[in-house]
C-alpha cells in the first residue's frame, strides 16, 4: 500500500500522540490509537505489525527504567538505613 505524504505525516502525528497517551495515563495508547490510524487508512493489519513493535520497543524501555528506579531507590534507602544506624 503506498500512502500519500500527508497520510505519513498523520501517521507519525497520531504515534507522538499515542506515546503521550500512554505516559499520562500509562495505559491505552494503542486502544486510542487504532480508531485514529482507522480514519486514515480502513485496514488494520497495515497498522498491528507496526503498533506491536511500537509496543514492544516502549514496554521494553519503561521496564528497564522501572527496575533501575527500583534498584536505585532500594540502594538509596538501604544508605538511609546504615548511616542511621
Amino acid at each position: 500500500m503506498d500512502f500519500v505524504w500527508y497520510q505519513y505525516a498523520l501517521i507519525v502525528i497520531v504515534f507522538i500522540w499515542s506515546g503521550f497517551v500512554r505516559s499520562g495515563l500509562g495505559f491505552g495508547g494503542s486502544l486510542f490509537t487504532i480508531p485514529f490510524l482507522l480514519l486514515i487508512h480502513n485496514d488494520p493489519l497495515y497498522f498491528l505489525p507496526i503498533i506491536s513493535i511500537h509496543l514492544l520497543f516502549f514496554a521494553s524501555l519503561i521496564r528497564l527504567s522501572d527496575k533501575r528506579f527500583t534498584y536505585a531507590a532500594i540502594a538509596s534507602r538501604a544508605l538511609a538505613v546504615y548511616q542511621a544506624g
